[in-house]
Order: C-alpha cells, then sequence, then structure tokens
C-alpha cells in the first residue's frame, strides 16, 4: 500500500530504534502520523528528540486512544505489543491495515535479502553474514533486531544490494502473511524462549517457522543438520534448497572464542 496520504497509527515509539525509524520514514513518504505509546513522554524523551522536526501529525503519548485505531488506514506495531492487542484488533475491525516497520522493509526492498533467527547466535551469525558480503565486494547492509532500520536506506538500495536482517520471533509473530520472506532463511539453534510473550512453545516455534514456509522458490534455508530432521521444522518449504552443508569442519581459528562461535561461522558460511 502506499502510504503518501494515509492516516497512520505507530503503535509503540520505543526506545530501540526500530519505532522512531518507522515514524521517520512514514512521515517523509507523506503519511500521517499519529505516534501512541503507553510509556510517558518523559521515558520516551530520547527517542522524540530523535524526530525533532520531523513532520508528525500527533502525539498520544502515556497511554492510547480509541479514535486513534477507529480513525486509522494503517496501523504500524511495535514487536514488543504481544498478539491479540485489544487496540488493534479494534483497529483491524475498522479496516485498517495492520503491518511492522519489518513488513515496510521487504515489501519495498528491490534486492535479495537473508533473515536471521534463532534462539542464540543471531546477531553475531548476522555481523558475520554482512562482513562476508562486504569483504567480497558486495552491497550489504545489516540491520532489524540488532538495533538498526533499514527503512532509510532504501532509497541507496537497488536490486544488486544484498540485506541481511537479524529477525526475533516477536516480529515474526506480526509478519503480515502477504510479507515477501526473505530469499536466505537462517536459523542458528532453536531452543524453548519468550515463552512468556508467546504462550508455549508450539506458538514459539511457530513464529519462528514463519519465515522459512513461504521461502521464495530460488529460496534457501539454512540450519543446523540436527534440527532439519525435527518434526518442528517438516513445513519448512520444499521448494527450499533445505540442504545447505554445515561447515564446521572447514572453519578455520577464529578471533572470537567459544563452539558457539563455530556454529555461527558454520551457519554464516
Amino acid at each position: 500500500m502506499d502510504v503518501q496520504g494515509k492516516r497512520v497509527t505507530l503503535l509503540g515509539l520505543g526506545r530501540h530504534g526500530g519505532g522512531v525509524a518507522a515514524a521517520r520514514w512514514l512521515a517523509r513518504q507523506g503519511a500521517e502520523v499519529t505516534v501512541t505509546d503507553q510509556a510517558s513522554a518523559e521515558s520516551l524523551q530520547s527517542s522524540i528528540n530523535e524526530l525533532a522536526g520531523e513532520p508528525i501529525a500527533a502525539w498520544r503519548l502515556g497511554g492510547h486512544a480509541e479514535s486513534d485505531f477507529d480513525q486509522a488506514e494503517i496501523v504500524v506495531v511495535n514487536p514488543a505489543a504481544r498478539p491479540g492487542h485489544p487496540f488493534v484488533e479494534r483497529a483491524a475491525a475498522h479496516g485498517a491495515l495492520i503491518t511492522t516497520e519489518l513488513d515496510l522493509f521487504l515489501e519495498r526492498f528491490p534486492g535479495r535479502a537473508i533473515g536471521v533467527t534463532g534462539s542464540n547466535g543471531k546477531s553475531t551469525t548476522a555481523a558475520m553474514i554482512a562482513e562476508i558480503l562486504i569483504a567480497d565486494g558486495r552491497d550489504a547492509y545489516l540491520g532489524g533486531n540488532i538495533g538498526r532500520s533499514l527503512l532509510a536506506d532504501l532509497s541507496t538500495m537497488n536490486e544488486l544490494s544484498w540485506a541481511v536482517i537479524e529477525i526475533s520471533s516477536f516480529q515474526l509473530a506480526w509478519l503480515s502473511p502477504e510479507c515477501p520472506t526473505p530469499e536466505v532463511s537462517v536459523l542458528t539453534n532453536f531452543a524453548p524462549n519468550h515463552l512468556d510473550w508467546h504462550g508455549d512453545v508450539e506458538s514459539y516455534a511457530r513464529a519462528k517457522r514463519r519465515m522459512f514456509t513461504s521461502l521464495p522458490a530460488r529460496g534457501a534455508a539454512v540450519m543446523r543438520p540436527d534440527e532439519r530432521g525435527h518434526p518442528l521444522w517438516a513445513d519448512v518449504s520444499p521448494r527450499a534448497s533445505t540442504v545447505v552443508p554445515w561447515p564446521e569442519d572447514a572453519i578455520p581459528k577464529l578471533q572470537v572464542p567459544g563452539r558457539h562461535n563455530v556454529e555461527n561461522a558454520a551457519a554464516a558460511a
């Protein structure tokens, strides 16, 4: 959807950059942006300062108002919000498109994306992949849950660009069914985590699987050999190259210590 001229409510400004990047990008695209967050303006001051001078239409801090969701054409959800959030449900019932900062990027990115998820090692593996691409002379960008939104870089990207995106289970749980997933999807490992947010291990696994179950035709899934055969991953798209070598034996001595980093390097390789 073209966001120009649309009434957009950003649910959750947050303090880690994603909400700020989404608000800035939306406002610069000509959307009528309302930023709303349960937290107070005082606690969000650093994020508010980053948006100084941007054409934000309205601020609603310290709580939400029903009217901001009843009248919204688009709601951009901070992944920290739990599924079934009542204000998101309300907006959807009024016909709003529900999306996220990650959706906004993936729907518009012209190049090739590599998504990295897992219970541990996501940031390290994503950083390793990006450095490999950069060392090979590729036009590569690193972002996502690692703390940097890639929306601001869209204008400099083209079909030869690579985006390496660390993606959390929260982000995947909110990813819309229509959103294209990365061409290459990497699972570093899987162990029960964030069950207070997801509710149970199956919901957590379902969120992780979201990145693998709609891979494009030329897509590749990279995961540990012992997890490829696990029932949790049985529905990974059969079109994907699911048997990607995991070359632990070929990894040279690393500057970073630990067996876990050998596994991270194997995934990156």
